[in-house]
């Protein structure tokens, strides 16, 4: 186990074209356990719609599932970023995104019910992101 500082990037966009201007939130589950780290940790614009967090209590070791919330001047097809580090990404990757679907579900209640149902056995995962 190491703690580094980790820089998480994410890109959103409004309709295909680079969204600027944001206010992003990052919420980060330590996987599997479910223990919420990062709790609405707001992101920084590096501008052409890629937003940063710099995360000074990154454990190389874990596994890490996140939610980057765009706002709500984003539809939901482009609002929410669902990823992952290390085994996380390929275990739940698949479960999250449903190409055609974009408008028929908030991403982040569908990525929290797709790790709950692929797991777990904890009681610590909440039903929505604070």
């Amino acid at each position: 186990m190491a703690i580094t500082t980790e820089l998480l990037i994410v890109y959103f966009s409004d309709r295909g074209v680079p969204a600027t201007g944001l206010t992003p939130v990052l919420n980060g589950w330590n996987a599997p356990e479910g223990i919420k780290e990062l709790i609405s940790a707001p992101m920084e614009e590096m501008g052409n719609g890629f937003y940063t967090y710099s995360w000074t209590s990154y454990d190389d070791a874990q596994d890490y599932v996140f939610i980057a919330d765009g706002g709500d001047s984003l539809s939901n097809s482009d609002r929410y970023v669902v990823f992952g580090n290390g085994n996380a990404t390929l275990k739940y990757q698949n479960m999250i995104m449903r190409p055609g679907d974009e408008d028929t579900y908030d991403r982040t209640t569908d990525c929290l019910q797709a790790i709950r149902e692929s797991q777990l056995s904890s009681n610590n995962w909440e039903a929505t992101p604070s």
